[in-house]
């Protein structure tokens, strides 16, 4: 039925007894054929049941651009067997006009029949809302069988090489064919291409059911069946990373990509997983697997004591055990508040400070621990608070200066990244993981990277075990494969990073390219005369570790230590580039790779 000049109305019907895969194919032509359509009808397909041929149902209306306007809720049943008590979803209607217009399904028994009645409200969206543009694909064709046949080309003029290719353009443009087709799928990755493999692959599979036994439509169908899954998985890698590219400074979309994406593999591998074979019997019910395992567990000291009276010795030394019983039950009573203050007060120092002692090669010393009451400090009459560390400018800053609290902090952030490219990475290529590392995973380990470089090599040895596993994961390395293998110039290893960091700081402060107030002094304004260290800088010696290990210090000596065609550049982006080898370089030869 035609409703106006461009929407339509179809009403079906199936039979019972009907086969679902024939009138499937019917079906397929049919949604096909028209656009702007509304289909409804008895199907006596029950939406609620999940077997094959649901699926197959649903998937042929998807395939072809079409949405189920029923709910899938037990409750809106559109048949009620009062016979036999069941209710189903039998009665449908679904459209490929969805975008345009809003809908609102109703179920009533009005009729007082088995069958309820399904009403069903359209109306036009509002005009502020967002309109969907249409999508078409151009396919070109060129009839090449027809120019050679026709001999055309024993025709073509012979004055110049110009006119002889005007000549076969002209042709060609002539015996070629361009038609444009609706794209009509609702899977972002679903294309033209991959359909009609589809449609080859399920006819395929129709006559390997009817012919199961003939080898060629065996192979047919799965060289088919392998190119469509390898069709698929290249569309949606390709998706993916057009999504990640176009959203990298995003993180709240990214991370809700990655966690859709984990969930839709999770979803999968749960899916192959609950199966249990018991006495060669598959069972793949759930609520069936765990009435097994509850009743596995439940009788499995009984099962145990059945065995061990039967098989190992005389069962009467075990007649007692079946007099036994329990009981009292399992109590685990709650702790009172009484009982809780006590444990804390228990815990508590009695000293106002505890004293350690401590040996090295020089003899005895002592570490005093103060507590908050040991140092009072107050600005404007407002006493400064102690605290064992503080977060300033993204940086949190100990009191003892090792920057544990720091690196803690860097691998809460990158860990999670880190094993999210491990679940993802195929379902994405190379390029964009490498993206996904250097916005999530690198910008965390160089950012402040001076300042917390100077801890211990047990904490950072922590951050590089983590940088080479998620380097393993993007490119798809096994766990015991050479790091060697996983970076370049342009990804550094933790150690090598951390001394570019240092002396790209030096170059910065050296050339004006950061704001500071510190006075750099070099060899020549100390010493009058000449040397071959004329131009490196002078640096003060400090006895104290915290002296030593101030980055600016540590700095100047890894720049003093470069060579002097490096010290010379004056263009930043260049000396990245020339520092960038000459570390890389440096840590290949003076370190093997683990």
């Amino acid at each position: 039925m035609k409703l106006n000049s461009i929407t339509y109305l179809g009403g079906f019907y199936k039979p019972p007894d009907a086969k679902v895969e024939n009138f499937l194919v019917k079906l397929d032509i049919i949604l096909e054929k028209f656009d702007n359509l509304f289909c409804c009808g008895d199907f006596n397909i029950n939406l609620f049941s999940g077997d094959n041929k649901v699926k197959k149902y649903i998937d042929t209306t998807e395939a072809n651009g079409f949405r189920f306007l029923n709910s899938r809720s037990l409750d809106m049943f559109t048949r009620h067997d009062q016979l036999h008590g069941t209710k189903s979803c039998i009665d449908h209607i679904f459209t490929d006009i969805f975008q345009k217009y809003k809908f609102n399904i109703a179920v009533e028994n009005i009729l007082q029949v088995d069958h309820h009645a399904v009403m069903l409200n359209v109306s036009h969206l509002n005009k502020q809302s967002h309109k969907v543009a249409s999508k078409y694909i151009t396919f070109t064709f060129t009839d090449h069988d027809k120019i050679i046949n026709s001999k055309i080309l024993t025709k073509a003029p012979t004055e110049s090489f110009n006119t002889l290719i005007d000549f076969i353009k002209n042709e060609i443009q002539k015996n070629t064919s361009t038609k444009s087709y609706k794209e009509r799928f609702r899977k972002s990755f679903m294309n033209v291409n991959i359909y009609n493999f589809m449609k080859i692959r399920d006819n395929y599979l129709k006559l390997l059911t009817k012919y199961p036994n003939i080898q060629w439509i065996t192979d047919t169908f799965k060289e088919y069946r392998n190119l469509v899954n390898k069709l698929i998985r290249q569309e949606k890698k390709k998706k993916n990373d057009e999504f990640f590219l176009n959203n990298l400074s995003d993180p709240k979309k990214t991370w809700k990509k990655i966690n859709s994406l984990l969930t839709n593999t999770n979803m999968m591998k749960m899916e192959n997983c609950v199966k249990l074979k018991i006495d060669d019997i598959v069972v793949d019910n759930r609520f069936q697997i765990a009435d097994e395992f509850n009743k596995h567990f439940v009788m499995v000291a009984k099962n145990i004591k059945d065995i061990i009276a039967s098989k190992i010795i005389n069962s009467t030394s075990f007649q007692s055990l079946d007099d036994y019983e329990i009981k009292h039950q399992f109590d685990f009573p709650l702790s009172d508040e009484n009982e809780i203050l006590n444990v804390i007060s228990n815990l508590k120092s009695s000293n106002a400070r505890d004293i350690f002692e401590l040996s090295n090669n020089t003899g005895r010393r002592r570490l005093e621990y103060f507590t908050e009451n040991s140092l009072d400090i107050k600005l404007y009459d407002q006493k400064i608070e102690r605290v064992e560390n503080y977060k300033y400018l993204g940086l949190f800053i100990d009191e003892s200066l090792s920057f544990i609290k720091h690196i803690e902090n860097i691998k809460s952030k990158i860990l999670p990244m880190a094993y999210a490219i491990k679940r993802i990475r195929p379902l994405i290529s190379e390029k964009i993981s490498l993206q996904l590392y250097f916005a999530n995973i690198h910008s965390h380990l160089t950012f402040m990277n001076p300042l917390w470089s100077v801890a211990t090599n047990l904490a950072l040895n922590t951050l590089f075990i983590i940088q080479k596993k998620c380097l393993r994961f993007i490119k798809m390395k096994t766990r015991l494969s050479p790091s060697h293998e996983l970076f370049s110039e342009n990804i550094l290893p933790l150690p090598a990073l951390n001394n570019y960091q240092l002396i790209l700081l030096a170059f910065k402060l050296k050339n004006q390219l950061l704001k500071n107030n510190i006075k750099l002094n070099y060899v020549g304004d100390i010493h009058s005369y000449g040397t071959r260290r004329f131009e490196n800088f002078h640096i003060k010696k400090y006895d104290t570790r915290y002296g030593f290990a101030d980055f600016f210090r540590r700095g100047l000596l890894k720049y003093n230590e470069i060579p002097d065609n490096l010290k010379r550049l004056k263009t930043l982006g260049v000396f990245k580039n020339r520092l960038k080898e000459l570390t890389f370089d440096q840590y290949e030869h003076e370190n093997d790779f683990a």
